[in-house]
């Protein structure tokens, strides 16, 4: 299936649009560190509605199930990796461009309230939200492009990594370095589940719960 490469850009750019305004509005409203959870959801409606528009079914951009063993198996190489990352990757990046800036999320510790309301958001609008427009729909826009080949989804999976390590350019350029080797892991288990999004937002769910919780904690979890 190949599709129209302006209209799908406009797709693209409009949802991107849609989730950076969500974002805005959500900071305004809420504080920074409700931004990304809330604001994603303007992103997702968006998406929707295209999607709908063209006559598409939304079983070909991730909403359809994973077999059980599939799932656990993807979450759990994407947590590992993830972890990784933060072991491995992280101590020389900090080394040469300095500390990642999570300072949004400081006044997270110690504050019950804060914290349950954030890891209810975190997998509502963060997980859900961003696998949606990142993985789902960006990803597969971009592929139709290519008509679907091979090529075209090595150059989607490059392309919404960068574009969400973009959008987390608040945390520098070790948080978007990191972000986008985890987005390249991401888009590979969206096609290894058969362009299922389950374990894609199982897994950022997870990876979310673990940071939102060290936070809560005062860093005491992975520090």
């Amino acid at each position: 299936m190949r599709i129209n490469v302006f209209r799908a850009v406009a797709e693209i750019a409009a949802v991107l649009m849609a989730s950076f305004a969500g974002l805005y509005a959500s900071a305004s409203f809420f504080g920074d560190v409700f931004a990304a959870p809330f604001g994603m959801l303007a992103g997702v409606a968006v998406s929707i509605l295209f999607i709908k528009l063209r006559g598409e079914r939304l079983s070909a951009f991730g909403f359809r199930p994973a077999g059980l063993v599939t799932s656990l198996a993807l979450t759990v190489a994407i947590v590992a990796w993830a972890v990784a990352i933060y072991l491995f990757l992280e101590p020389s990046l900090v080394e040469r461009f300095g500390p990642i800036d999570l300072s949004v999320f400081e006044r997270l510790e110690g504050d019950l309230g804060l914290y349950l309301l954030l890891l209810s958001a975190a997998w509502v609008g963060a997980a859900f939200g961003e696998e949606v427009v990142y993985r789902g729909f960006i990803m597969t826009r971009v592929s139709q492009m290519f008509s679907l080949s091979a090529i075209g989804w090595v150059f989607a999976i490059a392309f919404q990594a960068a574009v969400f390590a973009f959008a987390h350019s608040y945390q520098g350029v070790v948080g978007m370095i990191e972000i986008f080797v985890l987005s390249l892991a991401l888009g590979g288990a969206y096609l290894a589940a058969g362009r299922s999004l389950a374990p894609l937002i199982l897994a950022h769910g997870v990876l979310d719960t673990m940071g939102v919780t060290d936070f809560y904690l005062g860093g005491q979890m992975i520090d």
